[in-house]
């Protein structure tokens, strides 16, 4: 989404939507991110972790309106039309107070949106994992995504990273909650994802931002760090495909 108030910022509603005749609802994320996809950061007004529950209606010409449940006297109303394949969206977004008589965060922006539908991350990618000032390294990512989400609208990753030879980390296993709450190190919100993955032998852990193709065929890292052990302080890209 892009906000039309001053300052601009560029807004994702990622999450997870189902309809029922001509009824939709589901609940989804609001994240601020910085265009190269290199950051994703709670919005001034919303939790970066804290989903909000939308429903509205789909006629059969692809005409969708959501409206938000009232969030720190925000509500969010969204407008559009759905292409006929329902793989992509285009429409616009409002922000008003739930409560006129009381301020509302995010009162008053309003701006264009454009969304796609997420096809899933199945299987084996393969790429280069670059570190910064470094050569770019063979990698693998084998990585698997959930069916259905959790109670707080969030998709679970799982699987490793493999990058031989590579001294920071050969082998790592990404890390998830397992537990119904969100984790905030194992993240996936449409089109972006927080990966943290933990070194199999020990030592390092690796957290990455992650960029999905819609078409669930690449992945990328356009940034990753590692927290600990001796390469503690690393950073670099990466990109897979398969």
């Amino acid at each position: 989404m892009n906000s039309t108030t001053t300052p601009a910022s560029l807004l994702d509603f990622g999450g997870n939507l189902t309809t029922s005749g001509n009824v939709v609802s589901g609940t989804l994320f609001v994240i601020t991110r910085a265009e190269d996809g290199s950051g994703r950061t709670s919005t001034p007004c919303f939790d970066l972790l804290r989903p909000v529950a939308f429903s509205g209606t789909v006629d059969s010409s692809g005409a969708l309106k959501l409206v938000s449940a009232a969030l720190a006297n925000q509500i969010v109303t969204i407008t559009g039309t759905v292409s006929a394949d329902n793989e992509l969206f285009n429409g616009s977004y409002t922000v008003a107070a739930a409560d006129s008589s009381q301020p509302a965060c995010g009162g008053g922006d309003s701006g264009s949106t454009r969304g796609n539908l997420m096809e899933p991350l199945h299987g084996i990618y393969t790429g280069t994992l670059t570190p910064s000032g470094g050569a770019s390294l063979p990698a693998t990512l084998q990585i698997d995504e959930s069916t259905t989400p959790d109670a707080f609208a969030s998709l679970h990753l799982t699987g490793t990273l493999s990058v031989p030879g590579w001294s920071c980390m050969t082998q790592g296993t990404i890390v998830t909650a397992g537990d119904g709450t969100i984790d905030p190190s194992t993240f996936i919100e449409g089109g972006f994802a927080i990966l943290s993955v933990a070194g199999s032998s020990g030592g390092s852990t690796l957290d990455a931002n992650v960029i999905l193709a819609p078409s669930g065929d690449s992945v990328s890292f356009p940034l990753f760090v590692i927290n600990d052990g001796p390469c503690a302080g690393m950073n670099g890209t990466a990109s897979f495909s398969h």
